[in-house]
């Protein structure tokens, strides 16, 4: 292309239009600030000028003094006291600060925030707050007229391809893998995670009816365009893979009481890069708005995967470590006993020694089934992690105390009266 070009001549080029947003997007929408006790004292009355930091529009703080903290949110010049306790859709709670702002600003009405933008890995959450949210204000209520909004769209930049005609059959069939994933979700947020057991029939019949009366509607992209969407909590799903001029058009299409939340990862764009795709360029163009909260999932502030096999590399590595300590210590010990006692009696005093160490191996054999015995009478792994251990070394200690001292001196008369 003309680009490719010019950089091989070392000519200097840019968009045609101003797309690309030219310095870094790390904005998270909340941040952490150390306040004074005296103004820990007066929080209630705090202004943006009395943060010893830059402070933008909507955006979240966890205010602390010591030991002890609140959370806020920044309006209008002022810094609003928020309780995060109490926020939950379809029964869906934040597992951590930044989950807990998302779905605060979700809730929020349209009037005070209608456009929200999540940021963040895959598997942090941000679909699945969001299709709650719009669950918990559009379907969850007791009758019509208690819920905000009239259904929950969701829309996502294409489904295989951006030209449909690749899957046969109506535009039902067309929309299939589009809508997977998201029954995926509100299979979840229906079962509260899994908690909650349901029939699998009467589940999938409460799924389908959500579509086919419509309050749950999935529609590609590129048949917003001409579409006037009032009184909608309206998710637009991998908003990365999104133009700015997509995202123009959506803003556009949006009418009265329409909540717009665009969920996606800069990182893993199909189209452009991180500086320049849909969401990053909303991000930008509307950080410190007043319509506009955004929240950025930070990956070592996640449960993923990642950090699971981390920690369990981690523990492979203590174990290793310990392995090979009591290597040395058994050869050190073995040096002194032959100095000390000679070989027969060494035997002797190991064939002792084992057998508890042999009976603990058998009951480690079955320490599997026994964390998941404990997992299903709902004991979480940690804990019964370190209850099936503590049994392991109660038994051992158990049968060195009974049986170890009369053994030994068994084996030592034995040993001792041997020719």
């Amino acid at each position: 292309t003309l680009e490719l070009r010019a950089l091989m001549l070392d000519i200097p080029v840019q968009d045609y239009k101003n797309e690309r947003i030219d310095e870094d997007i790390n904005y998270t929408g909340y941040a952490e600030v150390e306040l004074t006790p005296e103004q820990y004292n007066n929080i209630e009355n705090l202004y943006y000028e009395d943060i010893p930091k830059e402070i933008f529009e909507n955006e979240f703080l966890l205010l602390k003094c010591g030991n002890v903290s609140r959370t806020a949110i920044a309006r209008k010049g002022k810094i609003n006291l928020i309780d995060l306790n109490r926020v939950n859709a379809m029964g869906i709670t934040g597992r951590n600060l930044s989950q807990k702002f998302a779905l605060y600003a979700l809730m929020a009405p349209a009037s005070e925030i209608p456009l929200v933008v999540l940021k963040g890995i895959a598997g942090t959450g941000k679909t699945l707050l969001a299709i709650a949210a719009g669950l918990g204000q559009s379907y969850g209520g007791k009758s019509l007229k208690e819920n905000v909004y009239r259904n929950t769209m969701i829309c996502r930049p294409h489904v295989l391809t951006e030209d449909f005609g690749a899957i046969p059959g109506d535009i039902n069939t067309k929309l299939d893998p589009l809508m997977m994933p998201i029954k995926d979700n509100i299979e979840v947020i229906l079962t509260k995670g899994g908690k909650e057991k349901e029939d699998s029939f009467e589940l999938y019949k409460q799924i389908e009816d959500m579509f086919y009366s419509r309050n749950v509607e999935v529609a590609p992209l590129a048949y917003l365009r001409g579409r006037s969407l009032p009184d909608r909590f309206l998710i637009i799903d991998e908003a990365q893979n999104a133009t700015p001029a997509q995202m123009q058009l959506i803003i556009s299409r949006v009418g009265a009481n329409t909540k717009v939340v665009l969920c996606g990862d800069p990182d893993q764009t199909d189209n452009g890069d991180r500086f320049h795709n849909g969401i990053s360029f909303v991000a930008h163009k509307m950080k410190n708005d007043p319509l506009c909260a955004q929240i950025s999932f930070i990956k070592d502030k996640e449960i993923d995967l990642t950090s699971l096999n981390h920690i369990l590399k981690t523990g492979r590595k203590i174990i290793s470590i310990g392995y090979f300590m009591a290597i040395i210590c058994l050869v050190l010990l073995g040096t002194y006993l032959i100095k000390e006692w000679g070989i027969l009696q060494i035997i002797g005093e190991l064939l002792v020694v084992v057998s508890p160490i042999f009976i603990g191996f058998l009951i480690a054999w079955f320490f599997d089934p026994m964390v998941s015995w404990l997992q299903d009478n709902k004991v979480p792994r940690i804990i019964g992690c370190i209850l099936v251990y503590l049994l392991i070394i109660g038994i051992m200690f158990l049968i060195a105390y009974l049986f170890v001292p009369s053994l030994l001196s068994q084996l030592r008369e034995f040993v001792q009266s041997a020719p």
